[in-house]
């Protein structure tokens, strides 16, 4: 049976084996776990396959600087109203 882990407990989990997050302030590590955690939530609401090893690199990294990298989805978020819901949802899948 495959078993979806809620995103912030992935996202922390994931994180976790990095060094430099482990060297990390609370507040860099509060901030990589709430990046990546919104790219899984959003990749999940999307249906898009993502490297979580990327995003996990990029939120380590905009972590130590100190910068947010992703805004958090509307509650009001629809799939209808999503861009990537047409014909180039593929070609930015890929991307992902």
């Amino acid at each position: 049976m495959k078993v979806k882990l809620p995103a912030n407990v992935l996202a922390a989990q994931l994180l976790s084996v990095s060094p430099r997050f482990t060297d990390f302030a609370d507040v860099q590590r509060q901030m990589a776990v709430e990046m990546l955690t919104i790219h899984i939530e959003a990749s999940r609401k999307l249906g898009t396959p993502a490297s979580l090893k990327a995003a996990a690199t990029d939120a380590i990294f905009m972590a130590s600087i100190y910068e947010r990298a992703y805004e958090p989805i509307p509650a009001s978020y629809s799939t209808a109203s999503s861009s990537l819901n047409n014909s180039h949802l593929s070609a930015w899948a890929e991307d992902l």
